[in-house]
């Protein structure tokens, strides 16, 4: 799991240096409608593995059939900001 986390690493920081440049861990910068910043490998973890579990709840969550709110779907967008994915359209389940 370690291993996956540090190629799943590796490939934000060289997307994160073609889209930004050379920018600094903890310099922000703004991606689409959200400031982000440079995360290290740890803050990178933290926010990749909350970006999983939301994306699996949503997953989840529409499939049964139920809303999604404005708010939960910001949420998720600007988790999927800070970790540079494109956000699935969970309302098309």
């Amino acid at each position: 799991m370690i291993q996956d986390n540090k190629d799943i690493y590796e490939r934000y920081v060289r997307y994160f240096e073609e889209k930004f440049g050379a920018v600094e861990l903890g310099e922000p910068v703004r991606n689409d409608e959200f400031i982000v910043k440079k995360l290290s490998f740890d803050d990178f973890v933290v926010a990749w593995s909350e970006y999983k579990r939301t994306e699996e709840f949503l997953r989840e969550t529409m499939s049964l059939g139920n809303t999604l709110s404005d708010a939960v779907e910001y949420q998720y967008r600007e988790l999927c900001a800070q970790v540079l994915e494109k956000p699935k359209d969970f309302k098309l389940l």
